[in-house]
């Protein structure tokens, strides 16, 4: 009696199958049945041409990627002292960068046309819910120091992960 075995997941174009998944052996095949022979409908040709788009997207990310490393790591893109050092850098198009030393976070492209709105933004979004919270419960309220140190927390967060992503993406 055969054991039916769950089909193994989707392979990415020019990515070859180990021995241990070839036809006829007793492990995970792509056929789901243990032992039983593989179905390849996809043609040869269609592999390689998708095979080809995916090593020009990834040789392309590459490329940007280095780009905006080279663009980073000039430092005349750097201006300002040791203590206070900011980005300027015309041709980096994102508006959040990491700052020199990675594990510091992160700093604004002043070169930018969106780097001061996205300071202010940032101040409103970090300083604009606690000042609504006790604006709404005032001070004789007992909840106001929890209320207003989560509004930090979250707009803390938030601050975080839309500086993570600007960094990432060029705007």
């Amino acid at each position: 009696m055969e054991r039916l075995v769950p089909p193994a997941k989707p392979m990415a174009p020019g990515c070859r199958r180990s021995e241990r998944d070839a036809p006829g052996s007793r492990s995970r095949g792509a056929t789901g049945i243990a032992g039983g022979s593989e179905v390849n409908d996809v043609s040869s040709s269609d592999e390689q041409k998708a095979a080809a788009e995916v090593a020009a997207a990834l040789e392309r990310l590459t490329d940007r990627q280095r780009r905006l490393y080279e663009l980073w790591s000039d430092k005349s893109n750097w201006r300002g002292n040791a203590f206070l050092p900011y980005y300027y850098s015309r041709e980096d198009r994102r508006v959040v960068v990491p700052r020199t030393k990675r594990w510091a976070g992160w700093t604004l492209n002043f070169a930018h046309r969106l780097a001061w709105l996205t300071m202010l933004a940032s101040a409103i979004v970090a300083v604009g819910p606690a000042l609504l919270a006790l604006w709404l419960l005032g001070n004789e309220s007992s909840y106001t120091l929890p209320v207003v140190l989560v509004c930090l927390a979250v707009s803390l967060r938030v601050l975080v992960r839309s500086a993570r992503y600007l960094s990432n993406n060029e705007i």
